[in-house]
């Protein structure tokens, strides 16, 4: 046989087997894919995280979910309660299988495992859109001496659907992860992972950390500021405890500069 007979042969095998491992691939995932967008929005220590999904796929979502798995970084939050009343306007369903500590700074704070659901909403022909927004984040971290600010980068979350509906093909099954089902997540599902791809790798948060070399000017004041104004607060009710409208009158003002005091 002619060395040009195997080469033909050779080729003509390698295509085929290109072709069926084509074929073999799961049709949802080879055939959507994602752009994942994340904002940054406030000041502080409070941001709000808002993720924004574009969705490019021929498959009807109608009966489908999506699942945001988000993993919060050591030193940032996502209070459940503040979800929870978000949910009641709007807010995406979500589970947190951890417990949550809000006050914990970042050195005794560990990464956050959360999951996000929303439904898929039509855009324009073959294009579906989801966003989540309004889940507020809090960063904290203890005062440094070698610096006033600490960075936290929060990486894009991994994509994953779930259709009621059986749209997905036996080359599917294989590929599907269990993760908690929407909207409350006790139970778990087979979620197909979906591609993804964005036009940054992470989102960043600069927090303010405070100066820790001041923190005994800062306690020293706060005390003098607190001692200072019991003992007027005292004397004010020794001295006017026959004229109760005056009274009342220094003992509004004074309440009114604490509050003052403490909003510096």
């Amino acid at each position: 046989m002619k060395p040009t007979s195997l080469l033909f042969i050779f080729l003509n095998l390698l295509c085929n087997q290109e072709i069926y491992a084509l074929d073999e691939v799961c049709s949802v995932i080879r055939r959507t894919n994602v752009q994942v967008e994340r904002e940054l929005t406030g000041n502080g220590f409070h941001r709000k995280l808002h993720t924004s999904l574009v969705i490019s796929t021929p498959v009807n979502l109608e009966s489908c979910h999506v699942l945001v798995k988000e993993i919060i970084p050591s030193g940032a939050y996502c209070d459940p309660n503040e979800l929870n009343f978000w949910k009641e306007f709007g807010g995406p369903s979500f589970f947190i299988p951890q417990f949550v500590n809000v006050e914990a700074p970042q050195q005794l704070s560990p990464k956050i495992q959360s999951y996000f659901f929303t439904i898929p909403k039509l855009i324009k022909p073959s294009v579906w859109h989801s966003n989540i927004s309004g889940s507020r984040t809090y960063a904290l971290s203890q005062g440094s001496r070698e610096k006033l600010e600490e960075r936290i980068a929060f990486p894009h979350p991994s994509i994953y659907l779930f259709c009621e509906t059986e749209i997905l093909d036996d080359a599917c099954v294989p590929l599907a992860h269990l993760e908690p089902c929407p909207p409350s997540g006790v139970q778990q599902c087979d979620w197909i992972p979906i591609n993804t791809f964005s036009t940054s790798d992470w989102v960043e948060a600069r927090i303010p950390v405070g100066n820790a070399d001041l923190i005994d000017t800062v306690l020293l004041t706060t005390t003098t500021v607190t001692f200072g104004a019991t003992l007027l607060l005292l004397v004010s009710i020794v001295r006017n405890t026959q004229n109760p409208y005056l009274f009342n009158r220094k003992l509004y003002r004074l309440v009114n500069i604490l509050i003052l005091y403490e909003n510096l």
